[in-house]
């Protein structure tokens, strides 16, 4: 059932919605991937050169599908600029396990990025959120929504440290076939789970800001590191 405090404009998304579809959605990141599993299926079967070769054509046909489908291509041919780099880190050191190096480093400055914008007192969900869904451009205004988007910030900056964490460990050790499996189970299940918290934190502040204030209310909610 949806909640009637969410208004709805015909043609325009949720806030939900909107952020999954600045990503590119569930489909996005299952494109994102795909590659990478076929990448090591063929490097495993056919060597290095064939694993490359194969993982740019999945990219490139993803492309054409999204074309014809009419579907929003952004993601894709973002994904395909971070594909044909994956592929070419992968050649220059002449191993499987490089194709993941430039997906690692960007995990670590996008964790490092998100403490960053928190410690300056800028949460970035916040500008995010606020780029997709017109209702939230006032948000920095209402102190409920900040708090909720400094908690969110530190949300997905854990997200982003813990893929970093995880892969980096993979990746010293050379085990591209768990890199391939942990890049797809740490993509869309992880980026669902943020996005659904996410979306709680942003529907709590907004439920909480409509509500007449009352004793401890100034306490309520404080972000990460604020005290009263």
């Amino acid at each position: 059932m949806t909640d009637p405090r969410e208004r709805r404009i015909p043609g325009v998304p949720s806030s939900r919605e909107s952020i999954a579809e600045a990503v590119g959605g569930t489909r996005g990141l299952v494109d994102s991937g795909l590659a990478a599993v076929v990448f090591v299926a063929v490097n495993a079967l056919a060597g290095l050169r064939a694993g490359i070769a194969v993982a740019v054509a999945v990219g490139v046909v993803l492309i054409v599908i999204r074309l014809v489908r009419r579907e929003p291509l952004r993601q894709a041919i973002s994904g395909f600029f971070g594909l044909a780099l994956a592929a070419a880190v992968a050649g220059y050191t002449h191993s499987a396990e490089g194709f993941f190096l430039p997906g690692i480093i960007y995990q670590v400055v996008l964790a490092v990025g998100s403490l960053v914008s928190l410690v300056i007192g800028r949460p970035y969900v916040g500008y995010l959120a606020a780029t997709f869904d017109d209702k939230l451009v006032g948000w920095r205004e209402n102190p409920p929504m900040r708090r909720a988007m400094s908690w969110a910030t530190l949300l997905w900056a854990a997200i982003f440290a813990v893929r970093a964490i995880v892969q980096g460990f993979l990746y010293v050790h050379h085990h591209a076939g768990l890199l391939a499996a942990s890049k797809l189970g740490m993509g869309w299940p992880l980026f669902a789970a943020g996005l659904a918290m996410t979306y709680a934190l942003i529907r709590r502040a907004d439920r909480y800001a409509a509500a007449p204030a009352g004793p401890g209310a100034s306490q309520a909610g404080q972000r990460p590191g604020e005290r009263s």
